[in-house]
């Protein structure tokens, strides 16, 4: 568990180096009789390093630490709690369980799994090891409860590991509890590092026992305590000095950075300062009169260097607090212990490795990762970033239903309209009491859904009634006739009785399902416009609200709706916002800025709100905003040269934007192999800053499509290097035989010469368009003698579809499937990933 921990997505891999038996010097079943703990640490830890893992001096020191603080015993003990009372066992001590019937060895388990054809339901939990099927699809894992120690172990464990290679079939991995109460009991209880401590005082006499014997460690390997701190202040004289009255406050003053001084000028600074902080009362006084910066020109030197640097970080920390820096990244307090450092420390070892395999050394990824610019770079993003047009004067006005304004409501009667009211100190959560639309919130809606009349009915109607500043409106998705139907009857309503008693009307559309009921808000339009008929006494029937069939038109391949929605729909397309994108429950704009819409919109709004306060309080000061009636200032935002007409969702998608560092998004899914100089590059010496994968099934026509204008994209003005990813969409197994993969066979076999980088754009384009004409004709793929497909192997890879090493295929295919999983995609699903960009929202228009 702790070797695995360095290796997030190998465990099975440490599982194999661990308990093969072909092993030199292998430990068998591992009995504490036979084998001394010390014995069994270095015998394992000399078969991880043989396979090739904790090699990296970083990756063994982590290791042993871990191991020091049994940072793994809590993952094993949930285990233990998880399988429960251990005196309910088999009588074996490894076991296979399907279907609630166990079975110790692999002939009782084929059969078990021969009568039952699934397992049933199985809930996995996020500390459980699952080994995927290289198909990647798994409905009903097999659970492997498993004793590493016992006689059936690694036969059961082959078994598995063989049946795995079936397409859908996985099992879980689970630890099982030991049976011996010897070792279960009190004699045998955890030791957990930094958890806690417990002295238990049993007697109080002396006893002279001699214990050498029970450590490794001799006489003279004892380190006698050394006082380094003194050796230190040794080197300057003190004759004069009085040692023994109290220090003045002058004096206390300088102890920060004559004791900074003092560490970083010594040749062992991490020695010195772990002696002076466990002693710092006792040399107190002698850092402060005896210590001279000023003793000899590299003393002087040392002591300008470290004032400029204190000074220089002072500002970032608060009065009497303490800031460590991690690479640059500010560590919380909380973080300071052994864990939560091992674990930052594996984090920060990734990100320089993958700096180094960048052909970075190691001390050029430090200056990259501590360069200020690349903090400003990833610091959140200011109030102008971000910031979209949200008005609806690009469309002519009429595209935003608003349900308030706060300038001619008379709600807000009473508030200041003058924009210095910004200026007065606000208790935090606080909200500027100002009669101006300075804070403007743009939802764009799907109303055929429960969520999108909650926005209005009560979340909306809720602030409006508490009297918070902040102007609301709604723009309809009409993409559905639900929609459009639900968007006519709501505005109809604004039109005729206002926002009060339209959400009260609405608020009988408030239940459960996820989608409006029609027949409810039907009954109660009828009950509603009799009790309470409109001020203009025109009540059309409900039925006319409905889509129309002869106002529904299509011009080319685009809707066109009726004359009351099209400013909306020209709004939607605009600014790019689907009903379906991010969370399916829409869209909203925050003076501009986009969210998607979700539970969190609350927390995001007032977050923002804060930030613009801020934004517009600098704005006054500056005069770029003036506080004159004539100013319109519900549009500042949306006039600001940054502020984009337009918005585009791929380079702002909706939801939290997912980014992926390819190097450790390839070693999680144990692609490293794949990803390793596997893309196709520009023709000629270039620099490629750009990264570019193609996910998906590239048997599938559209995946092809994808793939070959990608190839095409490259040239002297789009240097990027592109790679592919191939995932199975349905398994080859469970196709005929003239229907089996082309191109994904291809595509790896080249992947395994290493000619990838070789290949012309241009012409790997030209292959793939052929290939993509025999998938779009399904011709017998399968025949060897095919001329068109012998004519393509030997193109790509100067090989007929014989040299395809499909055991190799099967291996690229689960790891292409892990790598999909890993970025959020579905079986099915493609997308790009660029430079760790994942995008998808293009896969249903392609």
């Amino acid at each position: 568990e702790t070797a695995a921990a360095e290796y997030p997505g190998r465990y099975f891999e440490i599982l194999d180096a661990l308990t093969d038996r072909s092993s030199d010097g292998l430990l068998g079943p591992i009995t504490e009789p036979v084998h001394k703990p010390k014995y069994v640490y270095h015998t394992a830890l000399a078969h991880l390093i043989a396979r090739g893992f904790l090699t990296e001096p970083s990756a063994l020191s982590a290791f042993e630490k871990n191991m020091a603080l049994h940072s793994a015993t809590p993952k094993i003990q949930a285990f233990y709690q998880l399988f429960g009372d251990p005196s309910k066992a088999p009588e074996c001590q490894s076991w296979i369980e399907w279907s609630g019937k166990q079975a110790c060895t692999s002939e009782e388990a084929d059969t078990l799994l021969a009568e039952a054809s699934t397992g049933g339901r199985t809930h996995t939990f996020p500390f459980d090891h699952v080994q995927q099927s290289t198909s990647g699809e798994c409905a009903s894992p097999a659970i492997f409860y498993a004793s590493l120690s016992s006689p059936n172990f690694y036969d059961l464990y082959l078994y598995l590991r063989s049946k795995s290679e079936t397409p859908g079939f996985c099992y879980i991995l689970r630890y099982t509890p030991p049976k011996d109460t010897a070792i279960a009991g009190e004699h045998s209880r955890n030791t957990l590092s930094g958890y806690g401590v417990a002295l238990d005082l049993k007697k109080m006499d002396y006893l002279a026992l001699d214990d050498h014997g029970d450590s490794d460690s001799t006489a003279e390997e004892s380190t006698v305590w050394e006082d380094y701190v003194s050796s230190l202040l040794s080197e300057h004289p003190h004759e004069d000095l009085d040692l023994t009255t109290p220090l003045t406050e002058e004096e206390i003053s300088t102890l920060p950075l004559r004791s900074t001084h003092l560490v970083m000028s010594s040749e062992d600074p991490l020695k010195a300062l772990l002696h002076l902080s466990q002693n710092f009362p006792k040399h107190a006084v002698s850092v402060a009169r005896r210590w001279d910066p000023g003793r000899g020109e590299d003393l002087k030197a040392k002591y300008e260097s470290v004032e400029a640097e204190v000074q220089a970080n002072m500002h970032m920390v608060s009065g009497a607090g303490n800031m460590i820096w991690l690479n640059g990244v500010a560590l919380p307090e909380a973080d300071v212990n052994p864990f939560s450092l091992l674990r930052l420390l594996r984090r920060e070892h990734q990100t320089v490795n993958s700096l180094i395999k960048a052909n970075l050394t190691s001390e050029q990824a430090i200056r990259v990762l501590t360069n200020p610019e690349i903090g400003k770079a990833s610091a959140a993003s200011g109030p102008t970033d971000g910031v979209f047009d949200a008005s609806d004067r690009e469309e002519g006005g009429g595209a935003i239903v608003w349900l308030n304004d706060i300038e001619k409501d008379k709600r807000y009667s009473r508030w200041p309209s003058s924009l210095t009211v910004l200026l007065r100190p606000m208790y935090p959560g606080q909200f500027p009491t100002l009669r101006r639309n300075c804070f403007n919130v743009i939802a764009a809606l799907d109303l055929s859904r429960t969520s999108s009349i909650s926005f209005i009915a009560q979340i909306a109607n809720n602030l409006i009634s508490r009297s918070l500043p902040f102007r609301f409106g709604y723009v309809p998705l009409i993409e559905t006739a639900e929609s459009r139907q639900v968007a006519r009857l709501m505005k109809w309503m604004m039109d005729e009785y206002g926002f009060e008693k339209t959400a009260q009307y609405f608020s009988v559309a408030l239940n459960p399902s996820d989608t409006v009921d029609l027949r409810l808000l039907e009954t109660a339009y009828a009950q509603f416009t009799t009790q309470m008929p409109p001020e203009s006494g025109n009540v059309p029937e409900f039925a006319s609200f409905s889509a129309d069939p002869l106002q529904i038109q299509m011009v080319g391949h685009e809707f066109v709706p009726d004359e009351g929605l099209q400013s909306a729909a020209a709004y939607a397309k605009r600014l790019r916002l689907g009903a379906q994108d991010g969370t399916g429950k829409g869209h909203v704009f925050i003076n501009g800025k986009h969210f998607a819409y979700d539970d969190t919109f609350l927390r995001h709004l007032q977050t923002e709100m804060g930030t613009q306060v801020n934004f517009f309080q600098e704005q006054l000061y500056t005069g770029a905003l003036v506080d004159a009636p004539e100013t319109d200032v519900s549009v500042f935002m949306y006039d600001l040269p940054t502020t984009a007409k337009r918005r585009n969702k791929f380079i702002y998608p909706s939801g939290n934007l997912r980014i992926y560092a390819l190097e450790n998004l390839s070693n999680s899914a144990g692609a490293a192999k794949l990803l390793d100089d596997s893309f196709v590059y520009p023709t000629g010496e270039h620099v490629t800053p750009v990264t570019i994968l193609v996910v998906g099934d590239m048997d599938n026509e559209e995946t092809l499509t994808l793939a070959i204008e990608g190839l095409r994209g490259i040239s002297d003005d789009a240097k990027y290097r592109l790679g592919f990813i191939h995932t199975l969409s349905v398994d080859p197994s469970d196709l005929p035989s003239t229907q089996q993969p082309l191109v994904s066979p291809m595509l790896a076999r080249l992947a395994a010469t290493g000619n990838y980088a070789d290949f012309p754009p241009s012409e790997l384009a030209q292959i793939l368009e052929e290939a993509k004409q025999l998938v779009a004709s399904a011709a017998v793929l399968n025949v060897q003698d095919n001329p068109v497909l012998i004519n393509l192997n030997n193109r790509l890879t100067g090989i007929t579809n014989e040299g395809v090493d499909f055991e190799q295929l099967k291996l690229t295919n689960a790891a292409g499937n892990a790598l999909a999983k890993n970025i959020g995609l579905k079986s099915g699903e493609r997308a790009l990933v660029i430079n760790g960009r994942v995008s998808n929202d293009f896969a249903s228009k392609l």
